[in-house]
Formats: structure tokens, C-alpha cells, sequence
């Protein structure tokens, strides 16, 4: 007996992230290659000092730690696409774990946001 059908949402799924890896890695290669990301990030800098001096430490380091970040992104990616394409158990214990991992810091980030518009609107005007 060989293994079971791929069922067809799995196909997609499996498509769906192995095109994102490969896609998204492409982009970050253009996107360091061209310089834009240098001008992208003197944008977000400002934007992020202006809101609180004590990312400035952060706007040191460049570019290139938070497009790392997103290469591993983009390997995870590949990894849970190659290994739900071959059926993998890992894969799909994987996709779980990151899925439920997005959703906390979706939430965090929600949490954090609303908080900080809720201290900004009680702030008397200058």
C-alpha cells in the first residue's frame, strides 16, 4: 500500500506557502539589492523616533537584523510547504505552533496599540 492521496486543501495550502517562501525571498533580495530598503528604513525610523526616543537604539542597527528576521520567516515558510506537500505530521504541528504564535502577537500588538491611543487621547494638548 502506498501513501494517501494529498487531499486537494492540502495541495493549496502547500502551494500556498512554498509560493510565499520563494516569493517573499525574491522580494527581500530585490528590495536589498536596490537600495530601497536603506530609504524604506530612514522612513520607518523617523516615523518610529518621533513616536518614542528610545527606539533610537534600534534605528542603529539598520536594515539588515529585521530582513534577516524575515529570510527565517520565509524559510519557515518553505520548511511547512515542502513538509505538507509530502504529507509531513511535523509540518502540520509546525503550521499550528506558528499560526497560534501570529494570533498571540496579533493580539499583543492590538493590545499595545489601543493602549498607547488611549494614554496619546488623555494627554492634555501642548
Amino acid at each position: 500500500m502506498g501513501r494517501p492521496a494529498r487531499p486537494l486543501g492540502i495541495t493549496v495550502l502547500a502551494s500556498l506557502f512554498l509560493y510565499l517562501s520563494f516569493g517573499g525571498t525574491a522580494i527581500l533580495a530585490v528590495l536589498l539589492l536596490s537600495g530601497a530598503a536603506r530609504h524604506a528604513w530612514v522612513l520607518l525610523v523617523e516615523e518610529a523616533v518621533s513616536v518614542s526616543p528610545r527606539l533610537m537604539a534600534i534605528a542603529h542597527l539598520g536594515p539588515l537584523p529585521i530582513f534577516g528576521l524575515c529570510l527565517i520567516a520565509c524559510a519557515v515558510y518553505a520548511l511547512i510547504g515542502a513538509g505538507m506537500w509530502t504529507l509531513r505530521r511535523w509540518a502540520r504541528e509546525i503550521l499550528i505552533g506558528v499560526s497560534i504564535l501570529c494570533a498571540i502577537l496579533c493580539l499583543a500588538a492590538r493590545h499595545f496599540s489601543s493602549a498607547r491611543q488611549n494614554s496619546l487621547s488623555r494627554q492634555p494638548p501642548e
